[in-house]
């Protein structure tokens, strides 16, 4: 399991990475755990959003992922992303966050 595009202090990293291990999460495409937060973040919570094979993550994949989490997290006010570099990248995240919180009325 890797914990990429973030500065987290590697304790912080280790921390979620075991227990995400011990949830039983895979990483794989669209797949979301939403955990307690570890000590040393300013969060109740961590929602981890798998985006499948590390090299195969792409803007597409991005979209996807931020749908997501956003039906993943109804109600929450507030929520800080980690996203690799890239503006094609924030473009997709929004995109994404923007279909995830779509409701038909």
């Amino acid at each position: 399991m890797v914990i990429d595009g973030t500065d987290l202090p590697t304790r912080v990293a280790d921390s979620l990475a075991t227990t995400l291990h011990i949830l039983g999460a895979s990483g794989s495409a669209d797949e979301t755990t939403r955990l307690p937060a570890p000590q040393g973040v300013a969060a109740a919570t961590v929602l981890a959003v798998g985006v499948g094979r590390r090299d195969t993550t792409d803007p597409e994949t991005v979209r996807r992922a931020m749908g997501a989490a956003t039906r993943t997290l109804p109600g929450v006010g507030t929520a800080v992303l980690a996203l690799p570099p890239g503006d094609d990248v924030l473009s997709a995240a929004v995109e994404g966050a923007v279909m995830g919180a779509y409701t038909f009325t």
